[in-house]
């Protein structure tokens, strides 16, 4: 699945965030020096988020190795992400549905320690479904999201393009993406990530992959940011670059933030 977003950036000869390296002979798409300044700065725009909440559109279609239209799955999700310090919430309409329905007839809470197990499986597959919904959040939550981008793909992205686009009547920038590929029926895949400069919040993700049985698989995430806000930076006290600081776990009301203006 689409996990896009995003941390592990490689440049040449060098790895980033825990990604190995890759040198340019790998593929005949190398990575790109300005993509990868540009997309390290969007990491570390989205580590030092503490509060953030959108609404999105998720869009996929699965095609068969043959082409045959009847064989092609469509997939449609409108929802909402919400992040409060280490906490993350991924909400669909259908989600939503199944709570109202729910109601007063959920079941009584169980006893301390009862079914812990599986909890933490359950918990496991629900932050699988919510960062591949909404893969702009790995750079927040994910330790190498371009390693874990696709939990099918064994092979970490590499930033190989930047260019400046046209979304929504508005000058962003798109960063390009890209795994596999290195020889001709191979696995590979792109994703573009389309950037507000001014925010340096994510606002569209377009994915496209090819595997080597020959399915294909389009993704495309459009969002629509309502509130963020980051650590601060702190003032620096011996001539070096201001740092931002180290986000509190906890998401409280306590935690200083300095709000992103959304435009």
């Amino acid at each position: 699945m689409l996990a896009v977003l995003l941390v592990g950036v490689v440049a040449t000869g060098t790895s980033f965030a825990g990604s190995p390296p890759i040198e340019p002979a790998t593929s005949p798409h190398p990575p790109s020096p300005e993509a990868t300044r540009f997309f390290e700065q969007l990491v570390d725009r989205y580590r030092a988020i503490i509060r953030y909440a959108d609404t999105f559109r998720f869009e996929q279609v699965i095609g068969s190795a043959d082409g045959d239209q009847r064989s092609t799955t469509r997939t449609k999700v409108a929802a909402r992400s919400r992040v409060e310090g280490c906490r993350m919430e991924v909400e669909t309409d259908t989600d939503r549905i199944w709570g109202l329905l729910a109601g007063d007839g959920s079941p009584d809470p169980k006893p301390a320690g009862a079914g812990d197990e599986v909890d933490r499986a359950r918990g496991a597959l629900r932050r699988e479904r919510d960062l591949a919904l909404a893969p702009h959040l790995s750079l927040r939550f994910l330790e190498t999201p371009l390693r874990e981008f696709q939990s099918d793909d064994d092979e970490a992205f590499r930033a190989t393009g930047i260019a400046p686009v046209r979304h929504e009547d508005r000058d962003m920038v798109r960063i390009e993406l890209r795994s596999g590929g290195a020889s001709p029926g191979s696995a590979s895949s792109v994703i573009g990530i389309t950037v507000d400069p001014d925010s340096m919040l994510i606002r569209k993700v377009d994915g496209e992959e090819q595997w080597s049985d020959g399915r294909s698989r389009s993704t495309t995430l459009s969002i629509e940011p309502e509130d963020a806000a980051v650590t601060p930076e702190v003032p620096s006290t011996d001539g070096e670059p201001d740092e931002p600081a180290a986000p509190r776990g906890n998401g409280g009301d306590d935690a200083p933030a300095a709000t992103i203006g959304l435009g």
